[in-house]
This record gives C-alpha cells, sequence and structure tokens, in this order.
C-alpha cells in the first residue's frame, strides 16, 4: 500500500496588497485633499448639504411621481415636501430650483401635460412658503413645515378645481396629499433635520 504524501499548502497574503490596511491611504496627498474638503464644508457647509439632498431627492421624487402616475386620484408626489424641507432649511432659492427647475425634469420624463404644469406652479408655492414659515417660527421645524406645506395644499386644491372640475378626484388628489405630505412625509424629514443639525458646524 503506497502512501501519498499530502503536502499543506498554505495562503500568503500580500500586506502591500491588503484592502484593509489603512496606512497606505494615509498619504500627504489624500491627507492634503480631505483637509481641504474638510475646509470647504466649514465655509460652504449649507450648499454641499443642498447639492447633496438634491441630488438624493432627485431620484426618490422620480419613482414617487411616476407612481402617481400610473395610480389615478393619489398622489404619492415627494416634490412639494423636499422643496419645503430645501425651503425652511438653505432658503427659497435652492428650493425654487429644485421644486420647479428639477420638478420640469422629473414631470417631462413622466407627464409632462397642462395639469402637472400647473402642478409644479404649486412647487413654487411650497418654495416661498417654506421660506416664509421659517421666518415665523424660526427652529421650530415641525410646525413651520406642517404650515408650509398645508399653504401649498390649499393653494394646489383651488388651482386644480379651477382647471380641473371634478370635484371628486380633486378632493381624493389633496386628501392623498394630506396623508403623505402632512402626516407620513414629515417624520422621516424631522428626523432628517436633526441629523442634519447635528452635522452642521456652528
Amino acid at each position: 500500500m503506497v502512501e501519498k504524501n499530502k503536502k499543506k499548502r498554505f495562503i500568503t497574503v500580500d500586506k502591500s496588497k491588503n484592502p484593509f490596511d489603512i496606512k497606505k491611504y494615509l498619504t500627504v496627498r489624500n491627507l492634503l485633499i480631505m483637509l481641504l474638503l474638510i475646509t470647504l464644508y466649514l465655509f460652504f457647509a449649507k450648499d454641499i448639504q443642498a447639492i447633496l439632498l438634491i441630488i438624493v431627492f432627485y431620484p426618490i421624487s422620480l419613482f414617487a411621481a411616476r407612481t402617481s402616475k400610473y395610480v389615478k386620484s393619489v398622489s404619492t408626489d415627494t416634490i412639494a415636501a423636499f422643496t419645503v424641507f430645501l425651503s425652511y432649511m438653505y432658503g427659497w432659492k435652492w428650493a425654487l430650483f429644485f421644486g420647479v427647475g428639477i420638478g420640469i425634469i422629473i414631470w417631462s420624463q413622466t407627464a409632462l401635460n397642462l395639469m402637472t404644469m400647473i402642478n409644479i406652479t404649486t412647487y413654487g408655492v411650497a418654495a416661498f412658503s417654506g421660506h416664509l414659515a421659517h421666518g415665523w417660527f424660526g427652529a421650530e421645524f415641525y410646525t413651520a413645515y406642517i404650515v408650509a406645506i398645508m399653504m401649498r395644499n390649499v393653494y394646489a386644491f383651488f388651482v386644480f378645481l379651477l382647471f380641473n372640475p371634478n370635484v371628486f378626484e380633486n378632493f381624493t388628489t389633496t386628501f392623498s396629499e394630506i396623508i403623505t405630505n402632512t402626516f407620513l412625509y414629515p417624520l422621516v424629514l424631522n428626523i432628517l433635520y436633526k441629523i442634519i443639525m447635528f452635522l452642521t458646524p456652528g
């Protein structure tokens, strides 16, 4: 009986190629880049936050708009809520850019018609109402948000009624927006508000 010698094979790890080796990332160049980014954030924290949030809000709003297109008389629209949030946090200019500018892009990829164009005008109202509510209530985000979004919802109801006399459809759409914009979305946005305030310098 011939015995076969079994050789044990050991896997050697090249430490120079170890992805978890932090030391190789601590170069002078990387440290300078990190220092530059931190400095930019300290000086332009609000603008950087607004840009990052718009990048995050865009795909969410696009998905919600496409959902609203196929679910008749029910609105899952998030653009108005995000517009109020941006207006409260970063001013009406960023909010108007997102609500009207990005809103046109989103609805042009979904269903750009007379009613959606009218809906985009309500985002302009949301942008200014959020800014006004911030002036009235200061740091009370939740209260300011509710007041601002209700101003937008009331405007939206009457302007839609002017161009679409179907009272039942307008009522169901407005009611669904009250459920989402007034009760559901502010819970999430209030958490986001607290996180941002914690991360904002000064």
